[in-house]
């Protein structure tokens, strides 16, 4: 079997049924849980960094008591 018909199954069982946004959900999914749970150091410096940016922005939203 060749690599174009390979391909054109390949793109037709994933393009079938609208299931394409749900294995490209799943990859995500995965990639970023593999980010949380063994990011090399950059990486974990860089998201905890996101993390307080979201965190601060969130303080600003909320309305003061």
């Amino acid at each position: 079997m060749s690599i174009k018909m390979r391909l054109k199954l390949f793109s037709r069982f994933l393009f079938e049924d609208k299931r394409f946004p749900i294995y490209l959900d799943l990859l995500a999914t995965m990639l970023v849980l593999f980010l949380q749970l063994s990011a090399p150091p950059l990486l974990n410096n860089f998201l905890t960094r996101l993390e307080y940016l979201v965190y601060d922005q969130c303080l600003r939203v909320r309305p003061k008591a």
